[in-house]
């Protein structure tokens, strides 16, 4: 009956990490056991089980840490995550835009091999969300269309129009309002979208 070592170990690669699972004779498959008669000297070559290594994959925002996957991928395999276009990145919080500009360090997930835990970085420029103000007096538009930071006060046209008077009025100015809604502006009115304003 053979007398054996404790069960050796093996390094673990990138790839794989091994597992003790049994002794058999150098250059043979043939396995020994304790139960094994030995007649003569015999040179034992360990065998082990290996196991593929799976790691930790992330994918995030940059600009607000947001987690967009997260999941375990085996070594050699691609992260599962998939998007459809750049501009599918794009996002919007309260007033601000945010524009998907590329991967940090190139490293995109739809396309790289995983060979360890990996957190891949979507960068991104960030603007404000403004729209087109436009000022009309008498049917015509008043000057050039302004741009006003979205969910903001309105910063309104510092000038007064006028209208010449006739034979019969005198016209003074009274206030602006919404052309599509009729509803009063004023510099307090906060700015939700495109808007043309009257006198």
């Amino acid at each position: 009956t053979p007398e054996f070592p404790e069960n050796p170990t093996k390094n673990a690669t990138a790839q794989y990490t091994y597992t003790f699972s049994h002794w058999v004779i150098k250059g043979t498959s043939t396995r020994v056991s304790t139960s094994t008669i030995v007649n003569n000297n015999l040179v034992l070559s360990a065998v082990f089980t290996q196991t593929i290594n799976k790691y930790q994959v992330k994918v995030v925002r940059r600009s607000d840490n947001a987690i967009l996957k997260a999941e375990t991928v085996e070594y050699g395999k691609k992260s599962t995550y998939t998007y459809s276009s750049n501009a599918s990145l794009n996002y919007t919080v309260g007033n601000k835009k945010y524009t998907f500009t590329g991967w940090q360090d190139g490293k995109n997930p739809t396309n790289t091999i995983i060979t360890g835990d990996t957190t891949f970085v979507a960068l991104y420029d960030v603007d404000d969300i403004k729209y087109t103000i436009t000022y009309e007096v008498d049917g015509k538009q008043l000057g050039a269309n302004r741009s006003n930071i979205a969910d903001t006060k309105l910063d309104l046209i510092p000038d007064i129009p006028t209208r010449e008077k006739t034979a019969q009025y005198t016209y003074t100015f009274s206030h602006w309002k919404n052309k599509a809604t009729g509803e009063k502006v004023t510099a307090d009115t906060i700015v939700k979208g495109n808007m043309t304003i009257v006198s």
